[in-house]
């Protein structure tokens, strides 16, 4: 026999959970939709790759994701509220002050963990956001070389990883890696904008980058071996390292 007692209890949080996925679904079949839509764009021709167009997509996918997010935070108290009042309405029992400090408690965890995941998610996005806009500083730099001849080529899919810009032209064959990096907030705003370059590694004011310079330099090998075998003729790319909105002090 069917308890319909113990159906009604339940009844309003499948209510508002069916109503959810329903909403996801409705976006995901129209998202499908205008994605297999029968009319395509007269425009068939593959486009060149803008400067940070990976580091783009990757933000593209974090901003759906933070969405997410936020909307399970907006629907979880509801969710939890549904369920109390329900449970006392329906579920015939009586709910004294510790039951629902229980409850209450147990949705703030839950609360909590999501908050964490999403200010993680945020925090990325905005590292990530930096990043993009000192590729596409560098980037948008580069493109004036090609009045005086020069071919540039931004956001390069290597076999192992990306490289940020290829400049081509009449001095040679260059890998451009590009870092972006926050500045520590002091009164010595000199210092604050300075980084060392010891010719092995990059000091900042914060932290000392090592890293960098070897991988910019694995990339212009990566390059130098590719044109060469496509040749047939030896050719060396040489590596350089934008860091845009920083002044580079040599100490060798």
């Amino acid at each position: 026999m069917i308890n319909f007692k113990y159906i009604m209890q339940y009844l309003p949080t499948l209510i508002v959970l069916c109503a959810i996925f329903i909403t996801a679904g409705v976006f995901y079949f129209i998202s499908l939709v205008h994605k297999h839509h029968r009319k395509r764009s007269s425009i068939t021709q593959e486009f060149l790759r803008s400067p940070g167009q990976s580091l783009l997509e990757t933000i593209g996918g974090l901003n759906g994701n933070i969405q997410i997010r936020v909307c399970y935070l907006s629907v979880l108290p509801l969710i939890i509220y549904t369920s109390l009042i329900s449970t006392i309405h329906f579920g015939g029992r009586d709910w004294n002050i510790i039951d629902i400090i229980l409850v209450i408690l147990i949705g703030s965890v839950f609360m909590v963990r999501l908050s964490l995941k999403l200010i993680k998610k945020i925090d990325q996005r905005k590292n990530i956001r930096i990043s993009y806009e000192g590729k596409l500083t560098t980037g948008q730099e580069l493109n004036q070389l090609m009045i005086h001849g020069y071919y540039v080529y931004h956001d390069f899919a290597a076999e192992k990883y990306n490289i940020d810009h290829i400049v081509v032209g009449p001095k040679g064959v260059f890998a451009v890696e590009t870092i972006a990096s926050v500045r520590p907030a002091t009164e010595n705003r000199k210092q604050d904008t300075a980084v060392e370059y010891n010719g092995h590694a990059l000091h900042f004011p914060d932290f000392t980058d090592r890293e960098t310079i070897e991988r910019t330099q694995n990339k212009a090998d990566w390059i130098s071996n590719w044109l060469s075998s496509a040749i047939g003729e030896p050719l060396a790319a040489r590596a350089i390292v934008s860091i845009p909105g920083w002044y580079i002090k040599r100490t060798s």
